[in-house]
């Protein structure tokens, strides 16, 4: 097993010099502290049942990401606009589906998941679907049921294209403005990058 500390890597930070650089760093960042022990817990889900019961963990983790993920998408608006907003840009088209009522399914994820969780370490409305080959579920009764790795995977390729377009902006765009003003608030004590 490997030591690993997590601080804020001032040493690492005060080095990157360049956009690229910062955007790199996080794309690192993310899968070193996020993916990679995600993947690494799934290969190893099915055989152990004492893990299963972190569903609600891994769940949990994945709303956060996608929460961070919207912070540095948009800079401007409150918490769930812009976590929904996100969900609808980047991740599976099912979750811009409404319900009957005209709730859409990413309203669901931000309410009953991430808030439910952040909140009362539950779900408030749905749940968790495992070993289904069905990605996303509504049921008028239930709410929303989500597979949990199947989300993951969601989860991963929105990041992935996340980053990819954060890195094809132009420097003048609002995407990549967003993205290293955020970086510059949370990392640069207000050092900008050069392109």
């Amino acid at each position: 097993m490997r030591n690993v500390a997590f601080y804020r890597y001032s040493d690492v930070l005060s080095k990157l010099k360049t956009d690229g650089e910062k955007i790199s760093w996080i794309e690192g960042r993310v899968k070193q502290v996020l993916i990679d022990p995600l993947e690494e817990l799934r290969k190893v889900w099915q055989k152990n049942e004492e893990i299963q019961c972190l569903n609600l963990g891994v769940m949990t983790l994945l709303c956060c990401g996608i929460e961070a993920l919207s912070n540095f998408y948009l800079q401007k608006g409150e918490s769930g606009k812009k976590f929904k907003k996100f969900v609808e840009n980047y991740m599976n088209a099912e979750f811009r589906r409404k319900d009957p009522s005209g709730k859409k399914y990413s309203s669901f994820l931000w309410d009953d998941f991430r808030c439910g969780l952040a909140h009362g370490f539950s779900i408030e409305k749905g749940g968790i679907l495992e070993g289904t080959n069905r990605y996303v579920r509504f049921d008028d009764k239930k709410g929303l049921g989500i597979d949990l790795w199947l989300f993951f995977e969601d989860f991963n390729h929105a990041f992935t294209t996340f980053i990819n377009d954060v890195r094809k902006a132009s420097k003048d765009s609002i995407l990549r403005n967003s993205f290293l003003a955020r970086f510059d608030i949370l990392f640069g004590k207000g050092q900008k990058a050069t392109k």
